[in-house]
């Protein structure tokens, strides 16, 4: 059970939080809090001087100090150790932000207050060995600009001041694959153009030298934002050491969202990965129902027996396996075989990343089970795909086809 996270510990959470609330004001005299810049005046900060920036919050103190597993970021400890190295550094390029919490709790809502005052009283005491005492931090809440505000007629002129940012610039945009920062919205529509570059969706630290090398070739005139949780701090700071502009965009789209339409909550937003919000992590249902009638779907938990009898001409299981148990493996394996006598297949290699990957395997894996059933795989799709910008790497890298002996 995840004692952090889990819906059974809501009620003593709170109480705690509260109680970490109360000692506060004790905490801050004993503890004096860290200079950190207005949110306006980390954003003209970064428009007069173009300043990179990496961004701090609880999550990432909670994994430096806590070796936090995060439901979006495993703890790995060179992710951490790198965090550490963000928070001590002393190049001038590159501004390290700390949330709002640390700078003031004047026009926050009250949920808010409550919420930083908790968090300062548990994380801060442990958290200053890692912080630079002599350093004026800017404000990690300069993509903050609407849910946590008390005053929201201020909200409008933050956005406009944060889209200066990149006014009639080149972006790159390195994020989740199912983040889509801009989609259906304006954020990004006074820039001259938009490029993306897309990771995992989760534990995208998995991928940090892939993503890395692959900003490296971006033209250094761009602007490049990042939406990475954890990873995008390191990936902003080894950028802007190469000479980019690197700032840590975060949750402002979703923020942008909800502004838009007015929220006084943290709701999920209608196709894209909302981790903040309620079921906001995964598929809508009703964007699936678009394709198909909400007949056609059934909902099964694939580490039991799925109960399927008929015979189709192709069954189709892509990067699903590595989300079952390793006892799981051989039974839903001639499950799929018993459905078809085809199976267009791909599962999560070792060390790819990603939510809830339990049985990341290699290839060979995978084909001495099928072999079990009468089944050979013949890798002759990802040539096919490999070059094509639309297809995800995961796919490309990991698809073949399972297919009975003796069919021609």
């Amino acid at each position: 059970m995840n004692f952090r996270y889990g819906k059974f510990f809501h009620y003593p959470r709170q109480i705690i939080k509260r109680i970490l609330s109360a000692l506060y004001p004790v905490i801050i005299k004993i503890w004096p809090l860290p200079k950190v810049m207005s949110i306006e005046e980390t954003i003209d900060l970064i428009l007069s001087e173009k300043k990179s920036i990496a961004r701090f919050g609880d999550s990432e103190f909670l994994y430096i100090i806590d070796k936090l597993n995060l439901p979006y970021q495993k703890y790995d400890t060179e992710l951490a150790l790198k965090l550490k190295e963000i928070l001590l550094s002393d190049r001038p390029e590159i501004l390290v932000g700390l949330p709002s919490g640390y700078h003031s709790l004047e026009n926050l809502t009250q949920e808010s207050v409550v919420f930083w005052r908790s968090q300062i009283s548990w994380i801060y005491p442990r958290l200053r060995k890692y912080l630079r005492r002599d350093r004026l931090h800017a404000n990690a809440s300069m993509t903050r600009l609407y849910i946590e505000i008390k005053d929201k007629t201020i909200c409008k002129k933050l956005f406009s001041k944060i889209r200066m940012l990149w006014q009639d610039r080149n972006i790159v945009l390195i994020e989740g694959e199912k983040s889509r920062l801009g989609v259906g919205n304006d954020l990004f529509d006074n820039a001259i153009n938009v490029k993306r570059i897309l990771g995992p969706a989760t534990h995208a630290f998995s991928k940090f030298n892939e993503l890395l090398e692959e900003a490296k070739t971006q033209p250094k005139n761009s602007l490049i934002l990042i939406a990475m949780g954890p990873t995008a701090k390191p990936l902003a700071y080894e950028l802007a050491k190469l000479g980019y502009q690197a700032i840590d965009i975060g949750n402002l789209d979703i923020e942008y969202e909800w502004y838009l339409m007015g929220a006084e909550e943290k709701i999920k937003i209608k196709g894209k990965y909302t981790s903040e919000a309620s079921g906001g992590p995964w598929c809508d249902k009703s964007e699936l129902f678009k394709n198909i009638d909400e007949n056609e779907f059934e909902v099964k938990d694939l580490e039991k027996n799925l109960g399927i009898t008929e015979k189709y001409d192709l069954a189709v299981c892509l990067e699903v396996a590595e989300h079952l148990t390793p006892g799981r493996a051989e039974s839903f394996i001639r499950e799929l075989t018993n459905m078809s006598d085809v199976v267009l297949f791909s599962a999560a290699v070792p060390n790819q990343g990603g939510d809830h990957h339990y049985n990341e395997q290699w290839l060979t894996y995978w084909e001495v089970i099928f072999n079990m059933f009468d089944f050979e795989v013949h890798d002759v799709l990802r040539g096919k795909f490999w070059d094509n910008p639309n297809v995800y790497w995961w796919y490309k890298q990991n698809m073949v086809l399972a297919v009975k002996r003796g069919m021609t």
